[in-house]
């Protein structure tokens, strides 16, 4: 029993200090070695609250579009299907097909 509250504690401070350093380096570069470990996941968690920001806060819309409406309908879909990928539920090529047809028109 006191092996198992040692184990315990001791992975609770492990673990502790890591998320120490993960987050100094999230803060210096963008990005800490836990990240490295599954980018597509790191990826696929980001990007949807990414493409509702800009779908409630941006103020720009794609040329090629008719309204804003269509380019906040194309954001939603982005970001759904990010979330449907995280859920394991499904392939996000959709999703990803419009992150790169639309890739130079995500600003604010």
């Amino acid at each position: 029993m006191n092996n198992s509250i040692f184990y315990r504690v001791r992975c609770f401070v492990k673990n502790f200090f890591r998320g120490i350093k993960y987050r100094r380096q999230r803060a210096r570069r963008g990005y800490s070695d836990r990240d490295l470990w599954d980018i597509n996941y790191y990826l696929a968690e980001i990007i949807p609250p990414m493409m509702r920001h800009l779908k409630e806060n941006g103020s720009g819309t794609p040329t090629r579009l008719k309204s804003r409406e269509e380019w906040e309908e194309i954001l939603e879909d982005i970001a759904h299907g990010f979330d449907k990928y995280i859920e394991k539920d499904e392939d996000p090529k959709e999703a990803l097909r419009l992150l790169s047809e639309y890739f130079g028109c995500f600003w604010s």
